[in-house]
């Protein structure tokens, strides 16, 4: 058997895919997990942490009658996930954001009353249907099936 990949189509469309998810968490005011975030990473699947919980609503939000974390959108604008190959068939996820509020937002600021807020997350749901966008560029010379998987 052999695999026939298209690297840099596969990086690029699990890149996209995967901002795409973490968009989605400022949209709808957050998806993190029941649990402790950081437990919660180790918990979920694939250890992206998501879930279905909504961010407490910040006091500017409330006040502006706005959605939290999106005010100007520039933390969000600013969300980058790169995927660095690092094996023949495998990919490290890196993402983040290069704002330097992002840290307070993404794990909480107790001295100063921020709860955390990861919106770096994706629930296992979500990286499911990432799964099926990277089988699309996996082509097996030879019949045999393979599995696709995150660790």
């Amino acid at each position: 058997m052999r695999l026939e990949i298209d690297k840099n189509a596969l990086r690029t469309a699990l890149e996209e895919a995967i901002r795409a998810e973490i968009i989605k968490n400022f949209e709808v005011g957050g998806r993190m997990a029941d649990e402790d975030f950081h437990l919660a990473r180790k918990m979920t699947k694939y250890g992206f942490g998501g879930g279905t919980k909504k961010w407490k609503p910040s006091r500017r939000a409330i006040k502006q009658k706005g959605r939290t974390l999106v005010d100007k959108g520039t933390m969000m604008n600013r969300v980058y996930v790169k995927a660095e190959p690092v094996g023949d068939y495998e990919f490290r996820i890196i993402m983040g954001s290069n704002v330097v509020y992002a840290p307070v937002h993404q794990f909480g600021k107790k001295e100063k009353g921020i709860p955390p807020r990861p919106f770096l997350t994706v629930p296992d749901k979500d990286i499911e249907e990432i799964l099926s966008i990277v089988s699309e560029y996996v082509s097996v010379v030879g019949g045999e099936e393979i599995e696709i998987k995150i660790k």
